[in-house]
């Protein structure tokens, strides 16, 4: 059996983005023979080199594969394991002070990794060329992937829902913030708008913040009584969460194209919609009034997520994916 090692951070309890690895990592754990010893996780030791905690856990006979956490970027040159790193932003790891494409590129390719698992494929919106990550690495498209159990339809009591950053890097994000409210008011739909605390997600642990923030249970709930999640991908053009999260909620998901539209077998008008800053307000518009058109969509939208955007399969799409290198 294929034998892991995250060297990841614990990100149980928190809510977005680390929630989601969380989930994805103990779904491969179900998969082949996993252990975790990033920070937070029990067989963690602060300060130890990467061949020091393989040797310490495993003696003689490492691992097939190491995933790497966010601190290191480099591995060991003698080593006698493979070594992967899970990337999702492109656009720059501040951590790091690498605050271009071009630098976190430099950084991955300086680490040595054997393969770097992407969950975006390409970033726009700056001066860098889209497919610059593919193109120089040894990469794999791993995009979100979502409970079914957690993200579920409930009865639909809310028209409208915006939830999310709101930023520079988000000008459709910025446009709906601004004038859903009113937008909403006048045609008498009911509408829940709101933005995240301004904490790091991989620092947001759910319980801290579900009183004053629709964050873990009652963000996901709220999800599930949504008829239309709207949204913007941002300037980068990034297929974030909020896409499979809406999808297996059973909302009508009503966003930007994100570049890897394709590739996640979103159709505009089938199983999600598309909208642009100058478009949305018609589109919306239409979408309240036809609501048996717009839960044709969202029902599209669901099955879509059900058969390829579950942590079960995604699980397995990973453990075939780290299976080609034996």
């Amino acid at each position: 059996m294929l034998r892991v090692l995250f060297l990841r951070r614990c990100c149980k309890g928190l809510v977005g983005a680390p929630e989601k690895y969380h989930e994805f990592e103990q779904e491969v754990g179900k998969l082949c023979e996993a252990r975790w010893a990033g920070e937070g996780w029990p067989l963690h030791k602060p300060n130890e080199s990467m061949n020091e905690t393989v040797k310490r856990l495993y003696g003689n006979n490492p691992p097939d594969w190491v995933i790497d956490g966010d601190e290191g970027f480099s591995t060991p040159k003698n080593r006698g394991y493979r070594v992967g790193y899970f990337a999702s932003d492109l656009h720059g790891k501040w951590s790091h002070n690498a605050r271009t494409p071009q630098a976190f590129l430099s950084l991955l390719k300086g680490a040595g990794y054997d393969a770097v698992f992407l969950k975006y494929t390409q970033v726009h919106g700056t001066d860098a060329p889209p497919d610059m990550f593919t193109k120089n690495l040894k990469t794999y498209f791993l995009p979100w992937s979502q409970d079914p159990q957690k993200y579920r339809p409930l009865p639909k009591t809310i028209d409208v829902t915006f939830l999310g950053k709101v930023g520079a890097p988000y000008p459709l994000r910025q446009k709906l913030y601004a004038e859903l409210p009113l937008f909403c008011k006048k045609r008498r739909l009911s509408l829940v708008i709101g933005k995240p605390p301004a904490v790091p997600s991989f620092m947001r642990h759910a319980h801290e913040y579900e009183g004053e923030y629709i964050v873990g249970d009652r963000y996901r709930e709220t999800l599930g009584r949504t008829r239309i999640l709207i949204f913007g991908s941002s300037k980068y053009r990034y297929a974030v969460n909020k896409y499979t999260e809406g999808l297996f909620s059973g909302c009508l998901v009503m966003a930007d194209r994100p570049a890897d539209a394709e590739a996640l077998g979103l159709k505009d008008g089938y199983n999600y919609v598309e909208i642009d800053e100058d478009s949305w307000k018609a589109t919306l518009d239409y979408y309240a009034a036809s609501r048996q058109h717009a839960q044709t969509v969202a029902e599209q939208g669901r099955k879509l997520a059900l058969e390829r955007h579950s942590h079960k399969q995604r699980a397995q799409e990973f453990i075939t994916m780290l299976g080609e290198f034996q």
